[in-house]
Parts: C-alpha cells; structure tokens; sequence
C-alpha cells in the first residue's frame, strides 16, 4: 500500500516511529493509549489487546471454559514506517485521526455503529481511546456507496486496519505463547 510521505513524518512524530519518543502531538491529538478487543459470542477464549503508543501492544489471552488454563500474554512490536507487506504505524496514524472516527470518540452516551450481533452469539469490535472516549463497532454497511456514510466508511477502515494489526500480532513469533 502507497502512502504520503506526510503520513509517514506525522506517524514518526506521534508513534516515535524512527526510534524517538514523541513529544509533541499534532493537531490530531490522538491518544497515547488505546485499548479494544472483540465483545460477545462464545468462544474458547477471549483477547484484549492494547497498543501503546510508541509502538507497542500487548496481547492478553484469557481462557472461559478452561479454568485451570492460566491467561497468556505477549508484547508485540508494531513495525515502523516504511513497511508496504504489513501494518505499520504509518497505516494506523491515518485511521485513528480520521475527522468522522475523531468526531465520534467524543460523542455522548453508548452507540453502537451498524449492526449488534450479540443477542444472537456474535461479536462487535469495541475500542477506547483512553482519556477520550470508545466506539463500539458492529457489522457495517458492506460496499462503499450513496448507502454507506462516510463516518461507516472511516469505521470499516479502523476496524480493517485492527484487524490485520490482530492477526499479525497473533501470528507473530513474540506471541507463540499464546498458542497452546
């Protein structure tokens, strides 16, 4: 995936994406902190995820019908800037500082956006940018068009973008502990 070269100076100024904590956050002001994980339906088990910025995010496993499995944890690494092949903190950036998702950390009370699929066992992807407020996410309008808003549109692109950020993580080698 092709970025902006300004995506990537503003995601190294907010993520510390070439090595250096930020110390300054753009106009932007994303949080340093953000936690999400998928809520209802029943499984095995259940991941909460959170990514601290600059560039970490720990993964916390906890098992529901083995109570003997103690919770698993690891910390992955997000990559830099630069990398087309993954998510990177040049990909985040954009999606996380988008005017319809920013306008909406701020909105009052509990909403869910699309469909909630949870009174019959499914799930929604909830996430909170702490000190800021959360969005709960459930299924969203499928194609892009007059049906589909633009705050929709810039909800799919979080939700996407978490969850390739997930299965990278969940597949990587710093989480094997995870696996059983």
């Amino acid at each position: 995936m092709s970025r902006p070269k300004q995506c990537c100076i503003l995601a190294a100024l907010v993520f510390g994406a070439f090595g250096a904590a930020a110390t300054e956050k753009p106009a932007t002001s994303l949080a340093d902190t953000y936690e999400f994980a998928y809520l209802g339906g029943m499984r095995e088990y259940y991941d909460g995820y959170m990514l601290s910025l600059p560039h970490t995010m720990t993964i916390s496993r906890n098992y529901t019908f083995h109570n003997d499995e103690p919770p698993r944890t690891c910390t992955y690494a997000v990559p830099t800037c630069g990398r087309d092949d993954v998510v990177d903190a040049c990909d985040l950036e954009p999606v996380l500082s988008d005017d319809s998702v920013l306008a909406l950390w701020s909105a009052e009370g509990e909403k869910v956006y699309g469909f909630d699929y949870r009174p019959m066992d499914g799930g929604v992807f909830w996430i909170e940018a702490l000190g800021k407020g959360s969005l709960t996410i459930g299924e969203l309008c499928t194609e892009e068009g007059a049906e589909c808003s633009a705050e929709h549109q810039a909800l799919r692109r979080l939700r996407k973008t978490f969850d390739d950020l997930i299965s990278q993580a969940v597949s990587s080698s710093e989480c094997t502990s995870l696996n059983r």
